[in-house]
């Protein structure tokens, strides 16, 4: 049967003799070849699938095959026959308990600067105010620079600075420490270690925010894997998987630690729309089984924005709709706005609010006013009937208080020895698979030891060259200093989305982290320093005494060390390795400059400070 499965099938029957089938928006064909046929209609599996069967409509001229992308627990009934496929439950997922997240009068601003000089502020949200409950799918929509990215880091916590107003989080104050706890953030970029396949990614994260046994761990990352059609990926990089795949990925990482409180930033930007029918119809499952997903995204298509439960719309600044997408058609018609058929009127909005100046202001006070208010406790009421009537079939089927995860205790799920093995691991395979990096520092280190050997060759025995031999000894210091530090700067750059994604969503602490990325180093920057001493240190005429040897590797393994730490140091203060490089070349010319075989500069009246 079809490996990836396909949740909704239409079938109209009208002949027995001749069978088509049509692909719809490029979804794979299904395969037919193990389906087991009953009253002449190839079923599903009834042991991984749930069949329904009505009869079409005598007067269809052929039979026809249509398919419709992913769509896990929203089935909506088509003319002819249905045949609704469920996807398997996550099971192993407990309740968490419900989270309504208010604000009220949010603004933010930022300082305009002309160089040093501030010219005032400029003003990015102007007192928003709104309510998502649980078991919705809001959607915060809006043009380049309406403000939709900076209101969901607001609410998510992640902006602090210039904020003013309130945040509540069922009816209390919002406190960023237990919030974090409680909610995930999922950024439009692709935060992902790119050497890590899909299930090393997946287990990483289950041994990081689950405690579960590791057979527990690994039913739940099948679980999702299997619910998000990612099954078939386990064992490709991730840096190997296209855009919708990534964007998969991170909702799957997420789920593991199960939040009740979900944002995602542009989830279906640069998508296609076979991705977008994935992803927009998965958030709206999760969702129904009782999260609150709140997603920025453009303009999305009529049947994109048919799945969102309420959308926030809001036009530089300041909102101009918030409420059902059901009601927005006739809060449009009351302003005179008639929306044509399969026509989204989010965009309709704001091309209007865009076009004249004078209309955003009037939808922002029919929105202060209350329009939306009564409609929208309206449609709150019917979804908590139909969700109690129809719950999700990615919904817990237990609804026992013990199921409920209780808030943890700890800031962290696990202990912090738990979360550093997880990452020492972690960093193990990753640095493992760079083996391009690994083999350059090695065929650097080689080199660099035979020609700084041939250039200060036999100059240990010989009493007159005692300023050659101080040569040596920086020019080693420095060959070991440079391996040791290169590649901690180019690395830890590109590591810093993913550090600040990960610890942001409460999954370790950073203490943690930076002795994990130390230690996963150590064995480098051991090795590397004696394969050079073992070459150059005799090529050199070194005394031949074991002492003197040691000791000299120990001062080239402790300047590895402090180079490892300075070159972090670097990398974390910016976040581009173009101005990571330009500060270690700074740093390298300092140090030459300060040489001992520069020392005759020291002479200089200027320098005598530094002597």
């Amino acid at each position: 049967m079809a490996e990836k499965a396909i949740e909704l099938v239409s079938i109209r029957f009208l002949s027995e003799d001749s069978v088509s089938s049509r692909r719809t928006r490029e979804l794979p064909l299904l395969d037919f070849t193990n389906l087991h046929v009953t009253h002449g209609l190839p079923l599903l599996d009834p042991a991984r699938s749930q069949v329904t069967l009505e009869p079409a409509p005598e007067d269809a001229a052929r039979p026809e095959l249509t398919q419709e992308p992913a769509i896990r627990d929203v089935v909506r009934p088509n003319e002819g026959g249905v045949v609704a496929v469920g996807m398997p439950s996550m099971t192993h997922l407990r309740r968490r308990l419900a989270v309504d997240l208010e604000f009220k009068g949010v603004s933010y601003s930022v300082p305009v600067r002309s160089g040093i000089v501030k010219k005032g502020h400029k003003i990015i949200l102007n007192g928003l105010s709104g309510k998502f409950c649980s078991g919705e799918l809001i959607g915060i929509i809006g043009s380049c620079g309406a403000g939709k990215s900076t209101l969901m880091d607001i609410l998510a916590g992640m902006r602090k600075k210039g904020v003013e107003g309130q945040i509540l989080v069922n009816g209390q104050p919002q406190k960023r420490r237990t919030f974090k706890k409680l909610s995930c953030y999922i950024s439009q970029f692709h935060s992902l270690f790119p050497n890590l396949t899909v299930l090393e990614s997946m287990m990483f994260t289950a041994n990081m925010t689950v405690k579960e046994t590791t057979a527990v761990k690994r039913d739940m990352v099948d679980e999702i894997l299997i619910a998000l059609h990612l099954k078939e990926c386990t064992d490709i990089k991730t840096h190997k998987l296209s855009g919708g795949q990534m964007k998969l990925l991170s909702i799957a990482l997420e789920l593991l630690r199960n939040p009740s409180v979900m944002f995602l930033d542009e989830p279906t930007s640069g998508l296609d729309d076979v991705y977008c029918s994935q992803v927009v119809p998965l958030l709206k499952s999760l969702a129904q089984s009782g999260r609150t997903i709140v997603c920025t995204i453009h303009q999305p298509s009529y049947d994109i924005l048919n799945f969102f439960d309420k959308l926030y719309i809001l036009c530089r600044g300041q909102c101009i709709y918030d409420g059902t997408v059901s009601y927005l058609t006739t809060f449009l018609a009351n302003f005179g706005q008639q929306c044509r058929t399969n026509c989204s009127p989010a965009a309709l909005m704001l091309k209007e609010a865009a076009k004249n100046s004078e209309t955003a202001p009037i939808f922002v006070r029919a929105v202060k006013s209350g329009m939306c208010t009564i409609e929208q406790q309206e449609s709150i009421t019917n979804a908590e009937e139909s969700s109690s009537s129809d719950p999700s079939q990615c919904q817990i089927t237990s609804v026992n208080m013990e199921d409920v995860d209780p808030m943890e205790s700890d800031e962290f799920v696990n202990s912090a020895f738990t979360q550093f093995c997880a990452l020492l691991k972690r960093s193990f395979i990753s640095d493992n698979k760079q083996l391009n990096m690994v083999l350059l520092r090695f065929i650097v280190t080689i080199l660099a030891s035979i020609l700084l050997g041939l250039v200060y060759l036999q100059i240990g025995n010989e009493a007159v060259k005692v300023s050659y031999n101080l040569g040596y000894i920086f020019f080693s210091l420095f060959i070991t200093m440079a391996v040791a530090q290169a590649p901690t700067v180019l690395t830890f750059p590109l590591e810093m989305s993913v550090v600040l994604r990960e610890h942001h969503n409460n999954w370790y602490g950073l203490k943690a982290y930076y002795l994990a990325k130390v230690m996963a180093d150590i064995p480098f920057q051991v090795i590397y320093p004696c394969i050079y001493c073992s070459i150059a240190y005799w090529m050199t005429s070194q005394p031949a005494e074991a002492s003197r040897y040691f000791l000299f590797a120990v001062v080239l393994i402790l300047t590895a060390f402090v180079s490892q730490s300075l070159g972090q140091f670097i990398g974390a203060m910016f976040k581009s390795s173009t101005f990571t490089n330009g500060s270690l070349q700074e740093l390298v010319v300092e140090l030459i400059t300060f040489s001992p075989d520069f020392s005759h500069l020291f002479k200089s009246v200027k320098l005598k400070w530094c002597k």
